[in-house]
């Protein structure tokens, strides 16, 4: 039924926890998850190195709280790291469209935008455009 989940994934508290129920999931559907985490880049003018130093470091800090989350459920199921640069709303539904995803996975609310990812709506967002169905986990 799920053969390809989505999990949405930032490092919050909320998002930590759509990622244990779709592990859950995937142990009943022999799923594969996705473990996704987007940087958006700054909405003001900034020189092409700045844009290019945003991304690197953003970069590594969502790989590795990408890794730390993989490691600490090491060997439950399949969890693919996947990182991508734009609105985390577009960028998680174009995702999921291209992938054929069976299943989106959220947290109900994310970081701050200070850490740049997962303004309070976007999962609210999600579930409008989805091309699939979502669950939203609080």
């Amino acid at each position: 039924m799920f053969e390809k989940i989505l999990v949405a994934f930032d490092g919050s508290k909320p998002s930590e926890k759509a990622l244990d129920a779709a592990i859950e999931l995937a142990k009943k559907f022999g799923s594969v998850i996705h473990l996704v985490s987007v940087i958006t880049l700054p909405d003001y003018a900034v020189l092409k190195n700045e844009v290019a130093e945003v991304q690197e470091e953003e970069g590594k800090f969502y790989q590795e709280l990408q890794n730390k989350a993989i490691e600490s459920r090491k060997g439950e199921v399949g969890i693919k790291s996947v990182i991508i640069y734009g609105h985390p709303t577009d960028r998680i539904v174009d995702y999921a469209k291209s992938q054929n995803f069976d299943l989106i996975v959220v947290g109900s609310r994310g970081l701050s935008t200070t850490k740049r990812f997962f303004l309070g709506s976007v999962s609210d967002k999600i579930s409008h455009f989805s091309p699939c169905p979502i669950l939203i986990v609080r």
